[in-house]
């Protein structure tokens, strides 16, 4: 017992606070059966591993449940709800809705029937790492085709139960790092929704202002509305190479922990490298695929499978790497145009002609001879750096609002582990 803190006690989940209890969920807990029987109008929710309870017609965008709603379970403000089928992915929710809602007859739903317990606490509780965590296992142990959770397992779970007041106070922490997450994506979602508009208006009238754009004369082409002075050629115009990469197929391949970046399609992002998961070759490989090797500020495209019409520029990390037959290499004669015309690619109109270049076989794919043919507008180059510069403002705010969101995920899931479990370094956040 000298490795418990002072203050603390060891339980059958580990250690705790001298103030928390060990509880059986089932003891706090109820199931509920009851069911629609007389088809009333109540609205029919569904759960979401993301967003928690929500209206199943927005979370669709379509009715999937059927006309007739007599068999869907009823739930009340402050009733759980989880699909058995995947909560093991998190789908379990909190209705906090006043009146009265619907789920799927399939789902579980459950009501806290003690005044000892904090339905909010629950919920953070249950989706902590832990207890999600432990929540797969019993599924898996179902031994059933679909993972399932029952509710005489979940009833069996033994959980932490603080008094009242600081159930409330964890809750609330929770609550304000989750708020600002949301606010955080509500920043993301409209600094894209702007990124949008502003492409729209830019490749249709230049960087001019909105009262101005009337007075721009504009020429129509195959790749829509654009101004008069500007030229429209194809991207092969302006390429002193169109290539792509190979897999390696030598015997006993496998990747190193260094060596060259190979680059493949999940690395090719919108405008950007995703670098997380990067797999390095020997220097070899460049041996053997000279062709291929990357230069910094070549185009990257992906020409294979979902991912078609991601495109993004080379940087210093990937410089003299190489890559897979998934992925193009535009390198352009004059490198100070790439940004706009990988901006173009990912607008609407470049878009459109990735996606029409298609081939249907096994795989969809685009041939480089389509990389070549795709037409992309030249205005002068002052104006592609305005352009350029313009969407790279929006560009910024967004990669930092997302690495605001990111340090708030991380935040939210340390205190989430901590709180739980009353850790001494947390207890200053329930004074």
């Amino acid at each position: 017992m000298s490795d418990v803190p002072d203050g603390f006690k060891m339980t059958e989940i580990g250690i705790l606070p001298d103030g928390w209890n060990c509880v059986e969920l089932g003891s706090n807990i109820k199931q509920s059966r009851d069911k629609n029987k007389n088809d009333e109008p109540h609205k029919v929710y569904t759960v979401s591993n993301v967003y928690g309870m929500v209206l199943s017609d927005e979370f669709f965008d379509k009715k999937v449940y059927s006309r007739d709603t007599s068999t869907y379970k009823i739930i009340e403000c402050g009733d759980f709800a989880y699909n058995p089928y995947r909560i093991n992915v998190g789908s379990l929710g909190l209705f906090r809705e006043n009146g009265k809602g619907l789920v799927s007859p399939a789902y579980v739903v459950f009501k806290v029937v003690d005044d000892k317990l904090y339905g909010e606490f629950l919920l953070n509780l249950l989706k902590s790492p832990s207890y999600a965590s432990e929540i797969s296992r019993y599924a898996m142990a179902r031994g059933s085709v679909r993972r399932s959770l029952a509710y005489k397992d979940l009833s069996m779970f033994l959980v932490p139960l603080p008094p009242l007041p600081e159930q409330k106070k964890i809750a609330a922490v929770l609550s304000t790092v989750q708020d600002a997450k949301e606010k955080t994506e509500a920043v993301i979602q409209a600094a894209r929704e702007l990124k949008k508009s502003l492409m729209k208006h830019l490749f249709t009238y230049g960087p001019v202002s909105p009262k101005d754009a009337a007075d721009v004369p504009l020429q129509e082409t195959e790749i829509g509305m654009v101004p008069d002075e500007w030229n429209v050629v194809k991207l092969g115009n302006l390429a002193e190479l169109i290539t792509k990469g190979s897999s390696p197929k030598w015997q006993g391949f496998e990747y190193l922990s260094d060596g060259i970046v190979f680059v493949r399609s999940q690395n090719v992002g919108w405008g950007k490298l995703e670098l997380m998961k990067t797999a390095y070759l020997s220097e070899e490989f460049n041996k053997k695929e000279k062709k291929s090797i990357i230069h910094r500020d070549d185009l990257l495209i992906n020409i294979v499978g979902a991912s078609i019409g991601r495109a993004a520029m080379a940087n210093e990390f990937v410089e003299g790497g190489n890559l897979n037959q998934a992925v193009a290499i535009v390198r352009l004669m004059d490198s100070t145009v790439n940004a706009f015309i990988m901006t173009f690619l990912l607008f609407d109109a470049g878009q459109v002609q990735l996606h029409r270049q298609k081939k249907e076989i096994a795989r969809a794919n685009i041939n480089l001879q389509d990389i070549g043919n795709l037409l992309v507008p030249l205005p002068t180059l002052p104006i592609q750096q305005q352009i350029a510069d313009i969407l790279s403002a929006v560009d910024q705010k967004i990669e930092a609002e997302e690495g605001r969101r990111q340090a708030l995920d991380e935040l939210f899931k340390t205190l989430l582990s901590n709180l739980m479990t009353g850790r001494p370094q947390e207890a200053r956040l329930l004074q």
